[in-house]
């Protein structure tokens, strides 16, 4: 896959994607092409979920290795940050229209 930058007349294309059938836009949705429902409805708790484990705990076992903070704080701020990810993950799957 290639990557692609530049400037088109009116806007940046920022990266190509192989299920679009063209290059993505900054600020465009992707359309997954081909995709069920089910699976844009399975997509999109994950995603949120991977995010919001990563927004969650990012910053602890870094703050461990430079700041000093006890690793079993952090482990258990880690495991906080998967719990309120999962948390995030299934009130996306519940909410997520059908």
């Amino acid at each position: 896959m290639e990557v692609l930058y530049g400037v088109d007349s009116r806007v940046v294309v920022v990266a190509a994607d192989p299920r679009l059938d063209r290059p993505r836009v900054r600020g465009e949705q992707p359309r997954l092409d081909g995709a069920s429902p089910s699976q844009v409805r399975r997509e999109a708790p994950r995603s949120a979920g991977t995010v919001a484990f990563l927004t969650y705990s990012g910053a602890h076992l870094p703050a461990a290795i430079w700041w000093g903070k006890p690793l079993g704080v952090a482990f258990k701020e880690i495991l906080d940050g998967l719990l309120y990810g999962l948390v995030t993950a299934g009130a996306f799957g519940w909410l997520w229209p059908r």
